[in-house]
């Protein structure tokens, strides 16, 4: 049985909704580090009827707090609310007691630039 990945899952979700998304997190094969867009994004979407461009980062629901933490100290990410765009961080986690255990949540948070600069004001 193969692992499914946070990205994987989320782009599911995404093509589901109607957006039409790309993969924009690189692997830097000699540094053996992955590398996201502007330093926190995975996936960007686009969909009819919605402006700007969705910017999201993707992970496991245990790593959640810790990316947007580290994407709100960027000056990059209130760039990217600035400019009209949105961005959401998608934490996985598998829910327990259910049978087969196969039902995966995704806590989906969205930051808008009120609330980064509610932050830091």
């Amino acid at each position: 049985m193969s692992k499914v990945s946070p990205t994987s899952r989320t782009l599911k979700l995404l093509k589901e909704e109607g957006y039409t998304c790309q993969v924009v997190e690189k692997f830097n094969p000699w540094a053996k580090v992955r590398i996201d867009l502007f330093g926190f994004i995975d996936v960007v979407g686009m969909k009819k009827g919605k402006t700007g461009i969705l910017g999201i980062q993707t992970t496991s629901g245990s790593n959640l707090s810790n990316r947007i933490k580290k994407a709100i100290e960027l000056p990059s990410c209130r760039l990217w609310l600035e400019t009209g765009n949105t961005l959401e961080f998608h934490g996985w986690r598998k829910l327990k007691n259910l049978p087969g255990n196969r039902q995966w949540d995704c806590d989906r948070r969205v930051l808008t630039l009120k609330s980064l600069l509610k932050d830091f004001n």
